[in-house]
Order: C-alpha cells, then sequence, then structure tokens
C-alpha cells in the first residue's frame, strides 16, 4: 500500500489538514482560558448566564430618568419669573402730578443777582523741543604729507584701512625706501576714530618720536608724525 505514491501523498496531507485542526482548536481554547470575569472590587467570578445579563440589563433602563423633565424645569422657572416681574410693573403706583405754582399779588419780587464764574486757571502746555543730536562724520581718511631724502610729497589716504611698506604688490601706501619694512604700518579705523598700528616685527613704528610697541596701535589726530625708518608721514587734514 505504501508502495503506492498517490496513497502517501493522500496520508500525507491527511496528517496535514489534522495537525492544522489541532493547532487551531489549541489556539481556540487559550484565547477562551485567559477571558475572566471580575466584579466592581476586581474579585474574578463566574462568567454570567444570559438570564443574569438580560437582568442587569433591564435594571439599568429602569434607572435612567426621562430627558424631557429635565428640560422643561428651567423654561417652568422663566416664565414664572416674567408674570411676577409684570405684576410688579403694573402694581407700581403712578406719580402724582407736580404742583402748579399760583401768582399771590402785591409779592416783592427778588432780583436774581448773577455771580460771574471763576475763570479757570489756564494751564500752560510745555512743549518738548526734540534735542537734535550732533551729527555723527565718519572719517574716510586723512591728506598726508611725505617726506623720504628731503624731498616732500603730497599725497591722500583715500580708504581704510591703508597697509604701508616698500612691497607694491600688498601695500596701498607704497613707500621707496630701504630702511622701510615690505609691510610696514597700517592705518585703520578704531571705534570712529583714526589710527596707526605697527604690524612689522623687525623695523619700528614712531609717532611724534615716541616708539610704539610691536604690533600695537596709537590714535592719530592732526598735525602728528609718523616715522617709518628714514620717511615721515605728517597728518595734514582728515577727510570725512
Amino acid at each position: 500500500m505504501f508502495n503506492d505514491p498517490e496513497i502517501v501523498k493522500l496520508l500525507i496531507y491527511g496528517l496535514g489538514a489534522a495537525c492544522a485542526i489541532l493547532f487551531l482548536a489549541v489556539l481556540i481554547l487559550a484565547f477562551k482560558r485567559n477571558i475572566y470575569y471580575v466584579d466592581e472590587n476586581g474579585t474574578e467570578i463566574e462568567k454570567p448566564s444570559r438570564a443574569a445579563k438580560r437582568k442587569a440589563k433591564e435594571a439599568r433602563k429602569e434607572n435612567i430618568q426621562p430627558v424631557n423633565n429635565v428640560v422643561n424645569e428651567p423654561q417652568e422657572e422663566k416664565e414664572i419669573e416674567k408674570t411676577a416681574v409684570f405684576q410688579t410693573v403694573n402694581s407700581a403706583p403712578t406719580p402724582a402730578p407736580a404742583p402748579v405754582p399760583v401768582a399771590v399779588e402785591n409779592t416783592p419780587i427778588k432780583e436774581e443777582v448773577i455771580v460771574p464764574a471763576k475763570e479757570e486757571p489756564q494751564i500752560h502746555q510745555t512743549l518738548e523741543v526734540p534735542v537734535v543730536k550732533k551729527q555723527e562724520f565718519r572719517i574716510k581718511g586723512a591728506l598726508v604729507t611725505l617726506t623720504v631724502n628731503g624731498r616732500k610729497e603730497e599725497r591722500a589716504i583715500d580708504h581704510l584701512p591703508c597697509l604701508m611698506g616698500r612691497e607694491s604688490s600688498s601695500c596701498d601706501f607704497v613707500i621707496l625706501e630701504p630702511a622701510v619694512s615690505r609691510r610696514h604700518a597700517r592705518v585703520l579705523l578704531y571705534n570712529g576714530e583714526l589710527y596707526i598700528e605697527d604690524v612689522s616685527e623687525h623695523n619700528g613704528t614712531y609717532l611724534n618720536g615716541t616708539k610704539l610697541a610691536s604690533l600695537s596701535r596709537a590714535p592719530l589726530n592732526v598735525g602728528d608724525v609718523i616715522t617709518l625708518g628714514r620717511a615721515t608721514i605728517k597728518i595734514e587734514q582728515l577727510l570725512y
């Protein structure tokens, strides 16, 4: 019998179907086993019967009060208040007519004296005058006199910062003097004022005969003289 492949195939299909049915039955039993009922205190109780469920449903319906009674009560109270207000308005006594003045003969007439009203003191309003702030002018550069080996030349520092030195490819203010470094000093704008800053580590920068500390800066004013090597630069005028 087991030599026939058709019979073996049918037996395999039958065993697979039986296993599937058993697996579904185990799942259903496990699901039902996990369902349990508890009372109001959380104590586990037995599954209630259909008759008990029906009685509990009818008891809940009996405890529900009709909604119409609750809605109609405020309307009745409003109608009572309206009638009470209407009655109080109608029952109020009518005011008595004002007495008519009767003229009496031979009665001296008092003259009315008109007292002039006191003039109210005039309040003088103070007008606030806007304070005009002093216009701040931004420094754009300076007119200077460059002196190298006795030769004087007037120049303009027309943009800031302005790098001074011997190297023409990188400096804005070129000074052809061997004692001047390739990048010697820089004129810049700092806190709204014109400053001279030393950028050379070897050759010094002098302001009015005083040597600046290495890589430090000092403010410039009209008449100040900057010394770079054997070249002097005098500040003649500031440009705004």
